[in-house]
Parts: structure tokens; C-alpha cells; sequence
């Protein structure tokens, strides 16, 4: 079995320092918190990213802004259709015109006017951003 006096559980940093781990036994009269937080190596690791990503985006003004314009929508089942946004509503429920069907990327065919429902979307973008 594990030892009451290891510590078992989680890191968490707080304010430039990582809290030990949580421990399986209450702290003694001369133990605090603070006792057991111990600073962080310096200098920090460097930390390499590949991918930098964007900030979250409020989704009313998105669409507000994307209404009237070519968007791209992938649905969760690896269809996407393009066409012109022509309206959405309160649960994110899309109205498209002028749409074409892609499946795995090859076009399939024009499908016209096209209602998506909204939990059935994985993402959507503006087409112009598909240089």
C-alpha cells in the first residue's frame, strides 16, 4: 500500500510556485501551507510551441459579422458545406444559400438552400480565410 506520509495527487502552480502534492493525512499543529510550497526551478524550462493559437471568440458578432459572406461549416460527420451565410439563430441554427457539399474534401455536388442544426456542427469559418 502507499504510506500516509507520501504525498499522492496533483501539482498546482500559484504565484510562481508549485504547492506539493496533496497529501493523504491532515496537516500537523506545526505544519502550514506554507511550509510546503516550495519554489520553482530557476530559470523555468523553455516551453516550445509548434502551433500558436488564437483567443476565443464571441460567437453572437462572429456570425453577426459572417452573415451575408461565404462560410466554410464542417460537420461532426466529416461533411462540410460552403455557401453564403443567410441567417442564424439564438442556438446557432444556420440558414445557407448557394451551398456545395464536400465529402472528404471532393466536391459532391450544389445542394442549394440548406438548414444545419446547430449540434451538429464541429466548427465554421469564413471561406476567404481558406487561401
Amino acid at each position: 500500500g502507499v504510506s500516509r506520509d507520501r504525498p499522492v495527487g496533483i501539482f498546482l502552480p500559484l504565484a510562481g510556485r508549485i504547492v506539493a502534492p496533496l497529501l493523504r493525512r491532515s496537516l500537523t499543529s506545526s505544519e502550514t501551507l506554507v511550509s510546503i510550497i516550495t519554489p520553482l526551478p530557476n530559470p523555468l524550462p523553455s516551453v516550445s510551441t509548434k502551433r500558436i493559437m488564437s483567443a476565443p471568440v464571441n460567437p453572437k458578432p462572429f456570425l453577426r459579422d459572417l452573415t451575408g459572406k461565404p462560410i466554410i461549416v464542417k460537420l461532426k460527420w466529416g461533411m462540410e458545406y460552403k455557401g453564403i451565410l443567410v441567417s442564424s439563430d439564438q442556438y446557432f441554427n444556420l440558414q445557407l444559400t448557394d451551398t456545395e457539399e464536400f465529402i472528404d474534401g471532393d466536391f459532391s455536388g450544389n445542394i442549394g438552400e440548406v438548414l444545419i442544426r446547430c449540434n451538429n456542427v464541429l466548427y465554421l469559418r469564413g471561406a476567404d480565410s481558406d487561401a
